[in-house]
């Protein structure tokens, strides 16, 4: 954590909450006023309908921690194209992870997202910068990578499963949850969501898509029509 903040990070995000640390850690992630901690959501073995959340550290002032919840949309059609801001817990709404990092980042706690939300891959097929924490604890960390950046970090070891499919990734190369994470929060930072059209739009576009379709198969060669509509 002073590593980090000695580089200059922006803000930390951990997709956990660290155990076997002393109180004087949760002390300091207090006083840089940058650090947020992901929360698991825990699930009754005997009915699934009941959903508690991972205990906070047993520190003084452990209810200051700026916390997320670490949960995501179950896929579609084999993608993850989605991410919450916020799920209900025992009747509370609580932020999720990246809505929590990106409401302390921005400072403004009311940001106007859909939940769930569309992420946005475009311009990111070359993924995001990715170290090992060895790379960091061994003082060999490029400055540039971290300074005035937010940097997220996860153990590998979650509840869910560990790579997804997303728009941006193939079968043979799936992304990583930290890298999912990362895509999201960087989606919020953004305001860059991705608006499905509305229902309006969609009347409008179809029957002009159809149309410009037929005029094309006519004015053009049975031959390379073949060859477009494949």
């Amino acid at each position: 954590l002073e590593l980090l903040e000695d580089l200059g990070a922006k803000a930390i995000i951990f997709s956990f909450i660290p155990k076997n640390v002393s109180e004087v850690f949760y002390e300091k992630a207090l006083s840089y006023e940058n650090v947020v901690f992901g929360r698991e959501i825990l699930i009754d073995h005997d009915d699934h309908l009941i959903q508690t959340l991972e205990p906070l550290p047993d520190i003084n002032d452990a209810e200051k921690l700026t916390c997320g919840l670490l949960s995501i949309p179950a896929e579609r059609h084999s993608l993850h194209r989605k991410q919450y801001t916020s799920r209900y817990i025992d009747g509370v709404n609580y932020p999720t992870l990246e809505m929590a990092a990106a409401q302390l980042i921005t400072g403004n706690s009311l940001m106007p997202v859909r939940n769930p939300f569309m992420i946005n891959f475009n311009g990111k097929f070359s993924g995001l910068p990715t170290v090992n924490i060895n790379t960091l604890m061994s003082g060999n960390m490029i400055k540039e990578l971290v300074t005035g950046r937010v940097v997220v970090i996860d153990t590998g070891i979650t509840g869910q499963t560990s790579i997804l499919q997303t728009p941006v990734s193939s079968y043979k190369n799936p992304i990583s949850i930290l890298e999912f994470r990362g895509y999201a929060l960087d989606t919020l930072l953004s305001a860059n969501a991705i608006r499905p059209l509305g229902v309006i739009y969609v009347s409008v576009l179809l029957p002009v898509i159809v149309a410009i379709g037929f005029i094309v198969f006519q004015i053009v060669p049975h031959r390379i029509n073949f060859w477009i509509l494949v």
